[in-house]
């Protein structure tokens, strides 16, 4: 489908230009409402995958899910740190995941390259699963 498509490259674009700037000492921030944006439509991106017949019966369907469950982890995580703690579950904190591989790490390329060898394992391993 041409529109899905053309979506997925222009969100893709995107994230790639502005990553080089967004690293560490970032000249660039891209704010609650682009990242509410990009998050958004990589959703819709996924749950249109899932739909797909094509994808269903290749098994490529369960790219979807795999591509939102760091972040969709990420967030239920933290929510049920917050309640167990008696907190506001609304409020924000540093236990997110990023802030955490930076505490550990102590380098935002280095954090960065953790989550993004994590997704790409997840994704590989989906790969393998199909093959065999």
């Amino acid at each position: 489908n041409t529109p899905f498509m053309l979506i997925s490259a222009v969100l893709a674009g995107a994230m790639l230009a502005f990553l080089p700037h967004n690293l560490h000492k970032a000249q660039l921030y891209m704010g609650d409402a682009g990242s509410t944006l990009a998050g958004c439509l990589v959703t819709v991106l996924a749950i249109y995958l899932w739909e797909q017949p094509l994808a269903q019966v290749t098994g490529l369907h369960w790219l979807a899910p795999l591509v939102l469950a760091i972040p969709v982890g990420d967030m239920a995580r933290v929510v049920v740190l917050r309640i167990a703690r008696r907190q506001n579950p609304f409020v924000a904190d540093r236990n997110h995941l990023h802030h955490l591989l930076l505490a550990k790490t102590g380098s935002v390329g280095a954090a960065l390259a953790q989550l993004l060898t994590s997704q790409l394992c997840l994704l590989a391993t989906v790969g393998f699963l199909l093959s065999w």
